[in-house]
């Protein structure tokens, strides 16, 4: 009993001492990437056990900018021994735009490389060495790319999916929109020539898409989060703020969307909220999401792939690429979801 009020003890104290240090703005960015880095530490443990399904090729830490650094690289996993070429798809990890790694996304990825996908698994510069739009850089850059280079690896660029989880989901879904909003683009200064008419969907898992609302959903750390990709702590003030939203800047172009969240997770209400804009917008869309009563159904949930509901996201996951990568995908006049069955 001791030993546990003991380590109870330890425990509280370790959170406010996070907890004053976060309140502290020069020390800030420091003690939140430490705080951090010790989940990364705990997650890359787990990742390294990944097992390589059968018939999978596997090229690792390619670098996808001249005078790359360490952290902008990407792996491909595809089928071999294929004469033909596949769908892509484009992954982008969580972490809350500060920590995390491609290794922890590489057994989901490998598993949507079985399935028969070309998968491209992308890390990019963590904030605070790189904020919003450099970040965004980063996966632009990734994504043009794999748009140079997919062929390479038996991926038909002309059928490409972008995804990710958490703020993985947010670059990726902000990388949509940019291929599909040309005002937007050229506001932000991006090149997007080279997806006009290329992506086909996206994957979108435990996302965050407006960083005003975001700020107020009481997921643990986020405003500390939005402030470091930000580059400050005002974020209300912050004068692009709007830019950066997915929800407020996205259009009837929008590619065909797959979103899952879970209610027990903090931030569900985003998903939410976007999933009215496009039905607002008129957007094709499926939906997996789970109720209150679903546990297994939390932040990144799908990443442990043993759970029954990450079980149930990866079939509806494969359903929709398999009808949206087809060129006959059903013209829907009533509703704009694929599929309105919950998980």
């Amino acid at each position: 009993m001791k030993k546990i009020i003991r380590i109870i003890l330890i425990f509280i104290t370790f959170v406010i001492f996070i907890s004053v240090l976060l309140s502290i703005t020069p020390v800030k960015n420091v003690a939140l990437k430490a705080f951090m880095g010790m989940f990364d530490v705990a997650a890359n443990i787990k990742a390294d056990k990944a097992v390589l399904p059968d018939g999978i090729k596997v090229v690792s830490d390619i670098p996808y900018i001249e005078k790359a650094n360490a952290e902008q690289l990407l792996d491909v996993y595809y089928p071999e021994n294929i004469k033909r070429t596949v769908p892509v798809i484009i992954y982008f990890h969580g972490g809350g735009f500060i920590s995390g790694d491609k290794k922890q996304s590489r057994q989901f990825c490998m598993t949507l490389a079985k399935a028969g996908y070309a998968v491209f698994n992308v890390n990019y510069t963590l904030a605070p060495r790189k904020r919003n739009i450099n970040q965004i850089s980063d996966v632009l850059s990734a994504v043009k790319w794999v748009n140079e280079n997919g062929s390479k690896y038996h991926g038909d660029i002309g059928r490409l999916v972008l995804a990710g989880n958490s703020a993985g989901a947010y670059l990726s879904a902000y990388t949509a929109l940019l291929g599909t909003n040309e005002e937007l683009a050229k506001n932000m200064n991006a090149d997007t020539a080279f997806l006009k008419n290329k992506i086909k969907g996206v994957l979108l898992y435990n996302g965050i898409y407006d960083f005003r609302s975001g700020a107020d959903t009481g997921f643990p750390l986020i405003k500390n989060f939005i402030g470091m990709f930000l580059g400050t702590n005002d974020i209300m003030g912050y004068e692009a703020l709007s830019n950066l939203s997915v929800i407020q800047n996205l259009t009837g172009e929008y590619p065909k969307t797959f979103i899952s969240s879970g209610e027990v997770d903090k931030l569900h209400s985003q998903s939410v909220r976007l999933i009215e804009e496009l039905d607002r917008r008129r957007v094709l869309h499926e939906e997996c999401l789970f109720d209150d009563k679903e546990k297994n159904a939390n932040h990144d949930y799908h990443l442990i792939l043993d759970f029954d509901t990450s079980k149930q996201c990866l079939k509806r996951t494969l359903n929709f690429l398999e009808t949206v990568l087809k060129d006959n995908y059903p013209l829907l006049t009533m509703y704009n979801t694929l599929w309105t069955q919950p998980c």
